[in-house]
């Protein structure tokens, strides 16, 4: 659930996952492996830095939430 939230927003957002990555300094085979769920846990420091590159809210990622896609902020 959290990968498929993910990339919807970032796609939403209109960023690439080279883009996004650029933005919070990860590379983008970590986007990848976040977004298909092929790693461990996504640290809380991480999901600020997508949170903040995203203009949205770490419980938008989370699917905290009940809009699908969050507007920008």
């Amino acid at each position: 659930m959290f990968g498929r939230r993910f990339a919807a927003i970032r796609e939403h957002r209109g960023l690439t996952q080279a883009e996004l990555a650029a933005a919070i300094g990860k590379s983008e085979q970590t986007i990848r492996a976040w977004e298909n769920m092929i790693c461990g846990q996504v640290s809380l420091s991480d999901l600020k830095q997508c949170a903040c590159a995203l203009r949205c809210s770490v419980r938008d990622l989370l699917g905290l939430i009940y809009d699908p896609i969050p507007p920008a902020a």
